[in-house]
């Protein structure tokens, strides 16, 4: 077995989104994406791109770090 230096970025999108009280459609629509878009971010099949990730920032008043959770580290594979 091999390790493998990994870095993991899960975000809290959805955690945000529902403070705020927004559906993924209404988020889609205040940052400029499609609904798909807000769905697949929440369930980390694709990433924000990084103007998209200011956006998200500045709309729930956050800092982009506080968006992502980061882990790094070697892992078996």
């Amino acid at each position: 077995m091999q390790a493998y230096y990994i870095i993991i970025l899960k975000n809290h999108i959805r955690y945000y989104r529902e403070i705020a009280g927004l559906s993924q459609a209404e988020l889609g629509r205040a940052i400029g994406v499609s609904q798909q878009s807000v769905n697949k971010y929440e369930h980390d099949r694709t990433n924000p791109s990084l103007a998209t990730a200011v956006r998200l920032a500045e709309l729930f008043d956050v800092s982009v770090r506080d968006l992502f959770e980061f882990d790094q580290g070697y892992y078996d594979c």
